[in-house]
């Protein structure tokens, strides 16, 4: 919980300290947002923390486990075998919960924009990604949404080996179907170090 906190009051003071808040302020040119990339570029591993539950007061309650991600190109950001599970805590349905839990572990792909070398950041859009679950002996595919490009779907250089970034998670659809399977949105939080 504390992770999430921290990530949304961190974009929330860089913007709030920028006065004009234009797109040019932020994103400059693309030889300003290469130069943040290159700050940035390697394979990472640590931890994302994810919604377990809710307690009493309705606040997210936070399980983790470990994570990889690469930043390779200055256009994408590759999570690597991602645990379905951290995406279906609030999945409605017990049978389908527990169909895309025991899939298969998931590659999650992300377009990234990032911004001017002094701001350390970058916003990110994971894709819809489709996953292959196996429901009541029949096989079906479920996809997931997340918000692309906002606000609460971004990263930050903390130091220079050290990036936490935050995605925001708004839908899980069965086979196509525009019904939302999951009861709220919610995000997930990494926090990793650059390897070696």
């Amino acid at each position: 919980m504390a992770c999430m906190a921290v990530a949304s009051m961190s974009l929330s003071s860089c913007l709030n300290g920028n006065s004009s808040n234009n797109e040019e302020d932020w994103f400059g040119t693309p030889a300003e947002r290469y130069q943040t990339f290159l700050t940035m570029r390697g394979n990472y591993a640590g931890k994302l923390y994810f919604p377990k539950g809710v307690d009493g007061d309705g606040k997210f309650e936070n399980d983790s486990v470990n994570v990889y991600w690469s930043m390779l190109t200055d256009s994408t950001l590759v999570l690597h075998t991602l645990s379905p599970r951290v995406l279906t805590t609030f999945v409605n349905d017990a049978a389908l919960k527990t169909a895309i839990n025991t899939s298969a572990p998931m590659t999650l792909n992300c377009k990234v924009l990032y911004t001017k070398p002094q701001y350390k950041m970058f916003f990110a859009a994971p894709k819809t990604t489709e996953q292959p679950i196996l429901l009541s002996g029949a096989s079906h595919k479920v996809k997931f949404f997340a918000q692309q490009f906002t606000n609460f779907s971004y990263g930050k250089r903390l130091d220079s080996n050290n990036v936490m970034m935050q995605l925001v998670f708004t839908a899980i659809q069965l086979d196509g179907s525009s019904d939302n399977k999951t009861d709220r949105e919610f995000p997930i939080v990494l926090k990793g170090q650059r390897m070696p």
